[in-house]
């Protein structure tokens, strides 16, 4: 249904997938790496890698994260009907049968 504003269009956007992979310090690492390789061969979106300062004594381990995480939904990027998936590097999973 087309709706008329002002003698416009209203224009619908189609909702993007947005995958977020947290990086300490950033660095790459292998978990990264397998990381970055499942997201390939499922065929997500280019991932958007946000740094974050990891210390060995942290008072508040992993505000950092949530902190960069809430300025990417804030930022320009992100719209109230995008898919955000948020992945840690340490967290893939095998995807494929042991056989493969």
């Amino acid at each position: 249904m087309n709706e008329e504003n002002n003698g416009t269009e209203a224009s619908f956007k189609k909702p993007k997938f947005h995958l977020l992979i947290p990086t300490p310090n950033g660095r790459s690492t292998p978990k990264l790496c397998k990381t970055l390789l499942s997201a390939a061969v499922l065929n997500y979106p280019p991932p958007t890698l946000l740094r974050y300062q990891e210390t060995a004594v942290a008072i508040r381990p992993g505000a950092d994260v949530v902190r960069n995480v809430f300025s990417f939904l804030l930022g320009k990027e992100a719209h109230d009907d995008d898919l955000i998936l948020i992945v840690g590097e340490g967290m893939n999973r095998s995807h494929f049968p042991n056989s493969f």
